[in-house]
């Protein structure tokens, strides 16, 4: 599991580093595929806004910054899949998010069941191209805010 932890935190720092793609590259990769142009819309709308529909805590502006530029720098805007395909590591991202208990977190904090209700729906290939970028926004909302959590904790000090 720790592994799993590690390479989380490892592609994180890397996609932090990864430059934004042009606005042309965007635009030929929706306009290639009308389920691409579905899922940069709803990932767009979702960091825009800062608002994710799907989960308990749906106001994200403590990682949105961020996603945007990870999910910028991704051709298809999706960071967990190669365009409907699971990327490797997305099984062990889930595992790893339901068992955030064992870094003293509460895995309901971070939608820990029903992401891997839904990982169970992209497995059967019964999302929909929106749902897909959702499900995909959601595991990465949950690994930035562990992230954040595990490293600077779930309280500020400076705020007591």
């Amino acid at each position: 599991m720790d592994h799993v932890w590690r390479q989380l935190v490892m592609a994180v720092r890397l996609l932090r580093r990864t430059p934004v793609l042009t606005v042309c590259a965007v635009l030929t990769l929706s306009l290639a595929n009308p389920q691409n142009a579905d899922v940069a819309a709803t990932v767009d709308r979702v960091l825009s806004s800062a608002e994710h529909p799907g989960l308990k805590w749906s106001a994200i502006p403590d990682v949105a910054a961020d996603l945007k530029t990870i999910y910028d720098a991704e051709p298809d805007r999706l960071r967990w899949f190669a365009g409907a395909t699971p990327v490797p590591s997305l099984s062990g991202t889930v595992t790893t998010i339901a068992a955030a208990g064992e870094y003293g977190l509460d895995p309901a904090d971070y939608d820990a069941a029903s992401l891997a209700s839904q990982w169970e729906s992209v497995k059967a290939g019964k999302l929909s191209a929106p749902e897909r970028a959702l499900f995909d926004l959601g595991v990465s909302v949950a690994v930035a805010r562990m992230l954040k959590a595990v490293h600077i904790g779930r309280v500020d000090p400076a705020t007591m």
